[in-house]
């Protein structure tokens, strides 16, 4: 943990835990804000599709980030850990969570390269979905990618998101190539079908408060 006493994050208002096969995600806590951490937010191939790429992360912007994420209700950035050791291998967050309109968007990144490829991005995913599907307010989940991040494009197509939209031309990776933009959506009714091809995960899975 990086000491900083002036850096403190604001306490978590989703004070839930979601457990899958091989996944725990919980809200970060300041135990997870580290070296290792910062690294791989300012890792240039780690975030070449984030919009974290142009400006170097500290302690200062991560607890800014998660505590602006902490004042709006519903937001929360997870923590994504193995159960296997307890790992801290990357997050989820919810950005933004509209009971009013019923939508909510989300994002994630695994840091730990040597824990990339093997399938814990749509885990943790589809512990989120189930999640948010839970809450009878929310019918909507979207979220938003640059068409050149393949593997992000992959997990999303894989758990059920349809692609709805294309911003073209809008995105400018560090290289200064210059990428589109999608907009992907899933309904409260596609994840009802969706969610049976994962019900090795969800029949183990379960959330507790604490």
């Amino acid at each position: 943990m990086l000491n900083d006493v002036s850096q403190i994050l604001l306490s978590s208002k989703v004070n839930v835990v979601m457990t899958g096969c091989k996944l725990l995600l919980r809200p970060i806590s300041q135990c997870e804000l580290t070296a290792q951490y910062l690294a791989w937010l300012n890792d240039a191939e780690i975030n070449k599709y984030m919009a974290v790429r142009w400006v170097k992360q500290t302690l200062e912007t991560v607890v800014k980030y998660i505590n602006c994420l902490r004042s709006k209700s519903g937001c929360e950035l997870f923590g994504i850990f193995l159960k296997s050791n307890g790992d801290h291998i990357g997050g989820v967050s919810l950005n933004e969570y509209d009971v009013h309109n019923g939508i909510v968007s989300c994002g994630w990144m695994i840091g730990d390269a040597s824990n990339h490829r093997r399938g814990y991005g749509v885990e943790a995913v589809i512990l989120c979905l189930n999640y948010i599907f839970s809450d009878s307010r929310i019918r909507r989940v979207y979220v938003t990618v640059i068409a050149d991040n393949i593997k992000s494009r992959h997990t999303i197509e894989k758990v059920g998101f349809q692609r709805e939209g294309i911003l073209r031309q809008h995105n400018k990776l560090a290289s200064d190539e210059i990428c589109d933009f999608y907009y992907y959506g899933m309904l409260k009714e596609e994840w009802q079908v969706n969610r049976e091809k994962f019900r090795d995960i969800l029949e183990v899975a379960h959330y507790e408060k604490y």
